[in-house]
């Protein structure tokens, strides 16, 4: 913050003219020790005028954050980087770097979502479900999997994204028979089609 200080008469008045980083602000303050040219003040009284300036600097500078140990917030309002009229309590007109993002993303909106997803394996005995979307059931035959959507899909799914952890070098995973109601999955292991006992996972678009 620059401060400039102009006196407005000799005696008891004095003009504090300003620019902060919110707005340009002028205040009349009248001081409690008058002084002329000349004459001179004592230190407690010059610390007096002093401290009625810094009391009416606090009062007119007004900031929209709130200071709080070592963190500032904002309690009302929003707002904009790059943007003078924020429609959200944070609107940024540009891009955004950031080493992580925390939460579900089940709010955001702008990219495509998968409309059923799955992580599973099977143990020897049954298939283990580690994390699912919209699904309902995957069945399993001999490295066959039929997995059934809990809700048809409402309109055609465009692809399907496949991941699964090899137990050779040659295996590989892939689907076919994708409808709004499902898909199946086939595991193949050195030519043979055998299950996967390490995870397997798709997302379907």
């Amino acid at each position: 913050m620059n401060i400039h200080a102009h006196t407005v008469t000799t005696r008891s008045t004095i003009l504090i003219c300003f620019f902060s980083v919110f707005s340009a602000h002028a205040t009349l303050v009248t001081l409690p020790y008058s002084f002329t040219a000349g004459s001179p003040i004592s230190a407690s009284q010059m610390m007096g005028n002093f401290a009625t300036i810094t009391s009416a600097l606090s009062s007119t500078v007004s900031s929209p954050w709130v200071t709080s140990s070592s963190n500032i917030y904002f309690a009302t309002g929003s707002v904009g980087i790059g943007s003078s009229a924020p429609a959200h309590a944070l609107d940024v007109s540009g891009s955004v770097s950031a080493t992580s993002f925390i939460g579900s993303g089940a709010g955001l909106t702008g990219f495509p979502l998968p409309k059923a997803a799955a992580q599973f394996y099977w143990n020897g005995s049954s298939i283990v479900i580690i994390n699912s979307y919209n699904i309902a059931s995957i069945t399993r035959s001999g490295g066959t999997y039929n997995v059934i959507f809990s809700t048809a899909l409402a309109s055609a799914p465009m692809c399907c994204l496949l991941g699964f952890q090899r137990m050779n070098a040659n295996d590989f995973l892939q689907y076919f028979g994708l409808t709004q109601s499902g898909l199946y999955l086939q595991h193949f292991s050195n030519g043979a089609l055998v299950d996967n006992t390490n995870s397997m996972s798709f997302l379907v678009f």
